[in-house]
């Protein structure tokens, strides 16, 4: 039925739940997993935070790596340029550690074969553009599920892989109440 399941992941419980059920999907039809994971560029405190409380960065490395990262005294467009260099450095390494742990995870379930994929750029974009050039069957994906005007507001990622895909997308919503 399936023989290659794109899965983006970016740290999150919600694509976490995408990767479980698409090893379930892969342990079923001997089904190759691509792992995706794109690097915007740069992190949000939000990022950084999940990364701590996941164990992909020492609080200390942190610690330190913000101690760099004086925003206020940042004066010269070069000084600017060397933060942007030094969060995207720092945003790919994180990447690299979550496909790595998502990876073993998949070759745990006992997934025939994993491949994974780090990539820089707009995620919905890099997803569709990875779903073509691996020729995906099925793109499995966790999404946070907005609503109302929100939704309207900021389409989530989810909804722009589903809307312009070639391939079929299964996406995963969080739980009422969850």
């Amino acid at each position: 039925m399936y023989s290659r399941i794109l899965v983006p992941i970016d740290g999150s419980e919600h694509a976490h739940e995408g990767l479980r059920i698409a090893c379930l999907l892969a342990e079923k039809t001997d089904a190759r997993i691509i792992l995706l994971c794109v690097s915007e560029g740069h992190l949000s405190e939000e990022a950084v935070e999940a990364a701590i409380n996941e164990g992909i960065v020492r609080p200390s490395s942190y610690q330190d790596f913000v101690k760099t990262l004086d925003y206020s005294s940042i004066a010269s467009t070069q000084a600017n340029l060397n933060r942007e260099a030094i969060l995207s450095r720092a945003a790919s390494a994180i990447a690299e550690k979550i496909v790595q742990r998502e990876a073993r995870f998949a070759e745990v379930k006992h997934v025939p074969e994993v491949l994974t994929l780090l990539r820089s750029g707009k995620p919905d974009a890099c997803i569709i553009e990875a779903a073509k050039s691996f020729k995906a069957d099925l793109i499995v994906m966790g999404s946070q599920g907005r609503t109302g005007i929100e939704s309207l507001f900021h389409p989530s990622v989810a909804e722009a892989v589903h809307k312009h895909a070639a391939c079929p997308c299964l996406v995963l919503y969080p739980r009422v109440g969850s």
